[in-house]
């Protein structure tokens, strides 16, 4: 009986102390799973189509029904006749979805407002291994409709009464850019460990997509890997001055992006505008100078007294120098350490702190590098994210 609540006590310090232990090694799990970044590499290639897919949905009205079948029937031969006429070959095309449709047997409709009472839907559908071929023929529809052939948009094919095209060899050029996506997501992993100079090393968990994107021409596509998750993982001590490291990645990222695209492009596309209501790839550049002085002269706690690259300037040679101005002032802002971003700051007229301003900052960069590319991409030039190398 004497020793029952020395055995209680005993299994009470051992239940206690096997409690200590979990909770320090959750903890540990917790302080561990803080000290990951998540990077992505991207890899793009332009690729030639190898297939093409055209429904092309023919439609005719008539209140006789034998003919309205006779007038299908009619234009279908047409388009036939004009897909031959096009090089495309019989054996490419297939009929399908056939359907009738009886406007009085529609319970809610009246009588008085049908003016044609048999619609007849027949989609022919062309699949070729010459997109090319195809992407020309397309460009001629006019004609079928000149001789008095009826088409239709079917929701069916997405909406589209155009051609689609694919490319069906993805894994012949899969491993190339998996590598090349990976060497570009470990690049930027090693960057932050450069800038935060306590990071130990990186590890590869691999999310992988690869969406086809059509460009012009029509028969051509892009195809965009893109690596997500490529985690860099913190040794036992902290980054002397995480916050700032952790905001100053993405820009050293995005300040070479901005500014090969400035150098790379040339001056006759300065005035090029997407749409006449957006601002020239020129006034983007100025745009994204004006706003890293705006934003790192506050995170610097300093007026600037530059003058607006948008509203002064227009020469190619004039906008690059105002973007280099700006990156050197901006590697003066990220420099800082943490104590020092988090002094208040005043962004826009709001209040802020530094390190405010060096998050929105970035995030401006990037907003408007991916205008650039868009521009760059209209006109055909490969942007400096998406070069070998870049």
């Amino acid at each position: 009986m004497t020793n029952r609540p020395v055995l209680a006590a005993v299994v009470l310090a051992l239940g206690l102390s096997i409690a200590g232990i979990a909770t320090g090694v959750g903890f540990a799990r917790g302080r561990a799973a803080d000290r990951y970044v998540t990077v992505k590499g991207v890899a793009e290639r332009e690729v030639q189509a190898d297939l093409a897919i055209w429904p092309l949905r023919v439609v005719v009205a008539n209140n006789d029904l034998g003919e309205a079948n006779r007038a299908i029937q009619a234009s279908v031969r047409q388009v036939r006749e004009f897909l031959a006429r096009q090089g495309i070959d019989s054996n490419q095309t297939s009929l399908q979805d056939f359907a009738v449709t009886d406007a009085y047997a529609n319970q809610y409709g009246s009588r008085d407002q049908v003016t044609s009472r048999y619609v007849i839907r027949q989609t022919l559908v062309v699949r070729s291994t010459q997109p090319d071929q195809v992407a020309a023929a397309s460009q001629r529809v006019p004609e079928l409709v000149s001789s008095g052939v009826v088409l239709s948009t079917g929701s069916e094919y997405g909406g589209s009464a155009g051609p689609t095209f694919l490319f069906t060899k993805l894994n012949d050029v899969k491993p190339a850019m998996i590598q090349e996506a990976t060497a570009r997501a470990r690049e930027a992993a090693e960057q932050f460990a450069r800038d935060s100079n306590r990071w130990r090393d990186t590890r590869q968990f691999p999310r992988i997509q690869f969406p086809l994107i059509p460009e012009l021409p029509m028969s051509r596509l892009v195809v965009t890997m893109l690596l997500l998750a490529l985690p860099a993982v913190a040794a036992a001590q902290s980054p002397a001055n995480p916050a700032v490291a952790a905001a100053a990645a993405p820009y050293n990222q995005v300040k070479g992006y901005l500014l090969k695209s400035a150098e790379q492009t040339p001056e006759s596309l300065y005035a090029f505008k997407a749409t006449p209501e957006v601002r020239s790839l020129g006034q983007l550049i100025a745009h994204v100078a004006d706003g890293q002085i705006s934003y790192c002269s506050a995170a610097l706690g300093e007026k600037s007294s530059q003058p607006s690259a948008e509203k002064t300037m227009t020469t190619k040679t004039e906008l690059v120098e105002a973007l280099k101005k700006s990156i050197e002032l901006c590697d003066r802002a990220y420099a800082q350490t943490d104590a020092q971003a988090m002094a208040p700051a005043t962004i826009f007229g709001s209040p802020s702190t530094r390190l405010g301003a060096l998050v929105m900052n970035s995030t401006h960069d990037f907003e408007h590098y991916g205008n650039i590319v868009t521009y760059l991409r209209l006109k055909g030039i490969v942007p400096p994210s998406s070069q070998r190398g870049g």
